[in-house]
């Protein structure tokens, strides 16, 4: 599942995750070349618009370009249709809805880390865009950063494709912002 699938990503020294719906929002605005917003979830869009023109900046550095699909968070949603549910966001035009969590069929999953958090922020100062921790030993794209550079989050080369969720009845998320 893709809850398991994140975090089970191995590259680098970093802990992956799934991407909050929060975070999800921030990679489609670094994917288009925006400021990284959020904008109210299930809202669709005012999400900044698409431009496929930008999209190259990721999609040409990851092993497995963006789809224009699903993409789950780790952010819950109201349950639909008695289902537990989670957020997630179309790479189409930005749209963020919520999925029943056994949902497999175009769901996908990438996964995230925060960088420049402890014991000290990296000498490097990044930005949107850039290889992390560097073109040599990348093992994922910055895709939001804080104002000096120092610290962010980076995406992850890996994707989990046709996946659900996590499997009915075991996911009992007591965090309703994070999914934990």
């Amino acid at each position: 599942d893709a809850k398991t699938w994140a975090e089970s990503v191995t590259e680098g020294s970093l802990s992956w995750a799934l991407p909050t719906i929060d975070e999800l929002q921030y990679i489609w605005c670094a994917y288009n070349g925006a400021s990284p917003v959020t904008w109210e979830k299930g809202a669709n869009p005012p999400c900044p618009a698409k431009d496929e023109d930008k999209w190259g900046v990721f999609n040409d550095k990851l092993t497995s370009p963006f789809q224009k699909k699903f993409y789950w968070s780790s952010t819950e949603a109201e349950p639909l249709d008695g289902k537990n549910a989670r957020w997630g966001a179309t790479f189409t035009i930005g749209n963020t809805y919520g999925g029943v969590e056994t949902m497999e069929s175009g769901r996908y999953a990438r996964a995230v880390a925060s960088f420049g958090t402890a014991p000290e922020p990296p000498a490097t100062a990044y930005a949107v865009g850039d290889l992390y921790p560097n073109a040599t030993d990348a093992v994922g794209i910055v895709f939001v950063v804080s104002n000096d550079g120092t610290s962010g989050k980076v995406l992850s080369f890996e994707e989990a494709t046709n996946t659900a969720w996590g499997v009915e009845g075991l996911v009992n998320a007591s965090d309703a912002e994070d999914g934990a």
